[in-house]
């Protein structure tokens, strides 16, 4: 019988193989890529990416299902550091499918830009 590892010692290399020596998935890790998804919305605007995280980032208490990646949606003239829309999956099938329902989500960016200036997210200056 496996004993149990705690989530936050698991190293993951995919959805389903991971293992508990850091040095050994750093390793792997520094030379696997990890981009799902990378697009550019019309204009340059919008940078949407999808990454595999490597670490559980669910954060959460046993049993769960391990969030392993990540979409992220990037302003190209947005204040410094400001993401505008993320979200988080337990597989790869599943990153594949945000990834492009982000993209779809922001590719209408006229309208999203409205929405962000209205919030006044957007620098003065470059409105």
């Amino acid at each position: 019988m496996k004993k149990h590892v705690p989530y936050y010692k698991r190293y993951y290399y995919s959805d389903t193989e991971w293992t508990e020596d850091v040095l050994r998935w750093a390793r792997i890790f520094e030379h696997t890529e990890r981009r799902i998804g990378s697009t550019y919305t019309k204009g340059k605007i919008f940078y949407i990416s999808t990454v595999f995280l490597g670490l559980d980032h669910s954060f959460t208490e046993e049993p769960h299902r391990p969030i392993l990646y990540e979409t992220m949606v990037f302003c190209r003239w947005c204040h410094r550091g400001m993401d505008q829309d993320m979200e988080r999956y337990s597989t790869l099938k599943e990153a594949k499918a945000g990834h492009e329902a982000m993209v779809r989500k922001w590719k209408p960016w006229r309208k999203v830009m409205k929405h962000i200036i209205n919030k006044h997210i957007l620098r003065k200056e470059e409105v």
